[in-house]
């Protein structure tokens, strides 16, 4: 055990976690291929309550080099060719007008013959969600498949939405930053995701 530093049996340990070192460095080279940040990881292992010890945060190559050490093995890295951030697939787009709504306030919404009166457009997305998520308790983690361009929607790591706030009866965060054409299609979105054909009654002024 002599032969081995803190800092490499803080690795090991890692890939006991993660099952194996071969498993770790697949992990990496996955991460490389998609062109994932490395806050990505970072955020993955925070959540997981492991921190990678001191210098090698948010050095992917030289975890690359360390692991390989570690197994035997010792292998050159070629960066990968950039690639465009994978896009998870989208649901159906509805068929919904959603135009209408810039400069207005909303006041209610009804779901399920049910009116429920809100203040703001960010308290709608919270309530809905909210009302989704007790309906859907089992499988409601499924929004995590919806994603914009360079981020998700919802997402278990506040640290990857711009203004976070978390849905009640879950462990989810979903984004608020949002405008609200876009607050209205990822309802719309979600309604298509579990399978509804209405549509969200929306009383504005």
């Amino acid at each position: 055990m002599s032969n081995y530093q803190l800092e490499e049996f803080e690795l090991l340990r890692l890939a006991r976690i993660l099952g194996g070192v071969s498993k770790v460095k697949t992990l990496l080279q996955m991460m490389r291929d998609h062109n994932i940040p490395v806050d990505t990881l970072m955020s993955y292992f925070k959540s997981m309550e492991y921190k990678i010890p001191s210098p090698l945060e948010r050095r992917i190559e030289e975890l690359e080099k360390r692991f390989a050490a570690l197994d035997g093995k010792n292998i050159r890295l070629i960066p990968a060719p950039k690639k465009e951030p994978e896009i998870l697939p989208q649901p159906k787009k509805s068929s919904y007008v959603r135009k209408g709504y810039a400069g207005k306030s909303v006041n209610a919404f009804t779901f399920k013959n049910e009116r429920h009166v809100v203040r703001s457009w960010k308290e709608l997305l919270l309530t809905f969600c909210g009302l989704m998520a007790k309906s859907h308790t089992k499988d409601f983690d499924k929004v995590q498949n919806l994603r914009g361009r360079e981020r998700p929607y919802f997402t278990k790591i506040a640290q990857e939405l711009r203004d976070p706030a978390k849905i009640e009866g879950t462990d989810l965060f979903a984004e608020t930053n949002l405008a609200a054409y876009h607050v209205v299609k990822l309802c719309e979105d979600i309604l298509t995701l579990f399978g509804y054909n209405e549509h969200l009654k929306i009383e504005t002024n």
